[in-house]
C-alpha cells in the first residue's frame, strides 16, 4: 500500500468517524471540531483520489471538493457565531427537577450524569 492509499484511508476514517461521533451524541454537529475533522478528512481523500486521475475518479473528486467547501463554510460560521447572552457555546445546562419543593429545597436540584446536585451545597448525592 503506497502513501497516497494510506492518506485516503485516514481521510475516509476521519470523515466517517466524526459522522459516527455526531450520530451517537459524542460531538455536536455545530461544534468547530466537527467541521475541522470533516474538512481534514475530505481534503485527505481528495489528495489521494487526485494522485492518478482517471475519469472514474471525477465523482469522488467532485464530492470531496464539495465536502471541503461545506466544512470550511461551517467552520467559519461556527467560529463567528455569537453565543446567546448568559450561555456558554456548545454547552447547555441540565434541566431542573420539577418536584424540588416536595423536598423542601429553595434552590433547584439538577440531574447531572445520574446524580443529584444541589446548588446550595454543591455536593453530589446518589439518585
Amino acid at each position: 500500500m503506497d502513501v497516497f492509499a494510506v492518506v485516503g484511508v485516514v481521510g475516509a476514517t476521519c470523515a466517517v468517524g466524526v459522522y459516527a461521533a455526531v450520530s451517537v451524541g459524542k460531538i455536536s454537529a455545530d461544534a468547530r471540531l466537527f467541521y475541522i475533522i470533516n474538512g481534514i478528512g475530505s481534503t485527505l481523500v481528495l489528495i489521494a483520489a487526485s494522485r492518478q486521475f482517471d475519469p472514474g475518479d471525477f465523482g469522488t473528486i467532485a464530492q470531496e471538493c464539495i465536502w471541503t467547501v461545506i466544512s470550511l463554510v461551517g467552520l467559519f460560521r461556527a467560529a463567528t457565531r455569537k453565543p446567546a447572552a448568559g450561555s456558554t457555546p456548545e454547552i447547555t445546562p441540565p434541566p431542573p427537577v420539577i418536584a424540588r419543593e416536595a423536598f423542601g429545597l429553595k434552590k433547584p436540584v439538577y440531574i447531572n450524569a445520574g446524580a443529584l446536585q444541589s446548588q446550595r451545597s454543591g455536593r453530589l448525592r446518589a439518585a
